[in-house]
């Protein structure tokens, strides 16, 4: 079930309600706006005061009907994704600025206790709201985790990735053609970033890229002009690959290193569940850019080279989804995710890949995967945080904006507290804020 998620903005200014349907247990409301769940949990419960009985309900939390694993085993199961729930709000809280964040901290019982039992006994028996919210949550989050690691699409994403870099060694690639490396240099001023000729003047800075060349071919026919790659990566949502390189003169928007880099660095799904909470998804299976490919080329004509060359490649429209263009088609950019920073310039599509499940290839199955396609100019938008496109401070509004409101609602927390963060957030970023909130009227 999908639906339109309201972010932190609309929530607090307009006061328009949050959806808790894909993630009941985070509804601070839970025992009264989802009262057939709730009875169940509290059955559920109740069994579990029989140790016997909650050794089988553990077991077959995280086994198959009929697998048999000793409760010990199970138990450190459950432990290691209780951890990783706390260790994904911890990490949402380093993005806020450290004179809020000791208000939203978690609670020293609900943070220490890794046993279903005793967070169930917390829901159902403490008298403290904010430890009966916080224990739910944990089970909430808890629960996602274990969803996204069951998922195919998941399960099978090295696969996917080792097939896609297979594919291009095979067809795309000049493999004869050594790799050179290429020295770019470019300004950074109010009309955005600009590539010079050459280093000159301390208002100059310089990048470095290891380019490759590319013609399509199959077998011993070529097929287009060679072409210059920049930079190519391809990254597994669900395990951290930084999609930028870093610059020289990265500075972090609340001026604390590393903050942002560290939520998708610390754990294995955090993004895919911050994706799956912003956007109102109630499953992984609904994303399309698990696995994501980025290619940087030389300027607009060459982005469009590339694009002609994937689509033989890959069944061009047969395959592509949801293609979006706002390097020649400003009009495009009402289809980026609407937290998008001003200048942000890109070639993307979601695209479908056949996958042979077996060595005969004789059968197969789709999966997605998110190609991005950026020039040079473009690309070093992305990585500049003082810049309006940086892809850290888009992931910070993301965070801010998206996710924050659903894990610490008001009703627990205080609106005081969140407008706080809001306000702060707005008046740092404000440039991109004033973006968002003209697109969204």
């Amino acid at each position: 079930m999908e639906h339109n998620p309201t972010d932190l903005y609309e929530h607090l200014i307009h006061g328009k309600p949050l959806d808790f349907t894909n993630f009941p247990l985070a509804d601070p409301s839970f025992m009264t706006n989802q009262e057939l769940l709730f009875k169940r949990y509290f059955k559920v419960y109740m069994k579990m005061k029989n140790p016997l009985i909650y050794r089988r309900y553990l077991n077959n939390i995280f086994n198959p009907p009929g697998i048999e694993k000793d409760h010990t085993h199970n138990m450190g199961i459950l432990q290691e994704y209780l951890k990783e729930s706390d260790q994904y709000v911890e990490d949402i809280l380093s993005l806020i600025p450290a004179e809020y964040r000791k208000n939203l901290e978690l609670m020293p019982k609900t943070k220490f206790t890794n046993d279903l039992f005793q967070l169930l006994e917390t829901c159902f028996h403490s008298k403290d709201k904010r430890e009966i919210y916080e224990a739910q949550r944990k089970l909430c989050l808890t629960k996602s985790f274990f969803v996204i690691d069951g998922t195919k699409n998941i399960k099978d994403g090295k696969k996917h990735m080792k097939f896609f870099d297979e594919t291009l060694n095979n067809y795309l690639w000049l493999m004869d053609e050594k790799t050179q490396d290429k020295e770019f240099h470019y300004k950074t001023g109010k009309s955005g970033i600009k590539l010079v000729d050459k280093k000159e003047g301390d208002d100059i800075s310089s990048f470095m890229f290891r380019s490759k060349k590319a013609q399509l071919h199959f077998n011993t026919t070529y097929y287009y002009n060679p072409i210059d790659i920049y930079h190519y990566k391809i990254r597994f949502k669900r395990e951290y690959s930084s999609p930028h390189m870093l610059s020289r003169n990265v500075m972090d928007l609340f001026k604390e290193k590393s903050s942002s880099v560290n939520l998708v660095k610390r754990r294995r799904s955090s993004s895919i569940l911050s994706k799956m909470i912003r956007k109102g998804i109630d499953s992984p299976v609904k994303i399309n850019d698990i696995l994501g490919v980025m290619f940087i080329v030389k300027e607009r004509k060459d982005v469009y080279k590339l694009a002609n060359i994937l689509e033989t490649l890959f069944s061009g429209p047969f395959s592509w989804n949801d293609v979006v263009d706002t390097i020649s088609n400003t009009g495009d950019k009402k289809l980026l995710n609407k937290y998008t920073g001003k200048g942000y310039q890109v070639f993307k599509t979601a695209l479908s890949i056949l996958y042979p499940e077996n060595i005969l290839r004789e059968d197969y199955y789709l999966f997605s995967t998110e190609v991005q396609i950026y020039t040079i100019e473009g690309y070093l938008r992305t990585i500049h945080s003082s810049h309006f496109a940086s892809h850290r401070r888009l992931k910070t509004r993301q965070i801010i904006f998206g996710v924050l409101p659903y894990l610490f609602p008001k009703e627990i927390y205080g609106t005081s507290i969140l407008q706080k963060i809001l306000n702060d957030f707005i008046y740092r970023d404000h440039i991109n804020t004033q973006q968002y909130l003209q697109n969204n009227k």
